[in-house]
């Protein structure tokens, strides 16, 4: 995530601060995942609440500082940056669970709880509350639209998946997702 370059070759950072028809700045990441911070991830058995996951003082430091250089950088060349939150994510695929309970009916829940999503997403959601309290960036809550009541939503009403695997959504589950955060985008004026 860092917007530097090596002095040899362009960078897509590059290109965007250099292209003025770009105004807007999406930021997408499995953010605990791009730091490789891996306590948290639900598993598929009953095991109980997840625990908030809890960051060493130096790991956090480094992921606030990795979002406050790029965002800076960007803000710097006037862009406006926009942060999505991640999707809840799994240590397995929704898809294939589903699948299987055809043949074999799963006893356990395969959806995730709010809580733990909230558990696990709490060091970065930290992090980009304080940036966004500073003004430096707009936090889109794609992570919420994955959610319904009190738990994760993996699939349709009738069936289809929303997950293609662990944490990439299907196209009908981008749609769902891009129908509840496209009014945050694109208010209606």
């Amino acid at each position: 995530m860092r917007p530097f370059t090596n002095g040899q070759s362009s960078s897509p950072f590059d290109w965007v601060a250099q292209n003025p028809d770009i105004h807007d700045v999406y930021l997408v990441g499995r953010w605990l995942q791009e730091f490789r911070v891996e306590e948290g991830i639900p598993r598929l058995w009953p095991e109980g609440p997840i625990a908030p996951v809890i960051l060493d003082k130096e790991l956090a430091q480094t992921i606030e500082q990795d979002f406050r250089r790029t965002v800076t950088w960007l803000r710097q060349r006037g862009k406006t940056v926009y942060v999505f939150t991640s999707v809840p994510d799994y240590d397995y695929a929704p898809a294939d669970i589903m699948a299987r309970n055809q043949i074999v009916p799963w006893k356990h829940s395969i959806e995730v709880s709010a809580q733990d999503y909230a558990h696990r997403q709490k060091p970065v959601s930290e992090i980009l509350t304080k940036l966004r309290a500073e003004g430096l960036l707009t936090i889109i809550p794609l992570g919420e639209a994955m959610l319904s009541g009190n738990q994760t939503v993996f699939m349709s009403p009738i069936g289809e998946p929303y997950y293609r695997d662990y944490d990439h959504l299907t196209p009908l589950g981008a749609r769902h997702a891009s129908e509840i955060i496209a009014p945050l985008l694109w208010p209606k004026r």
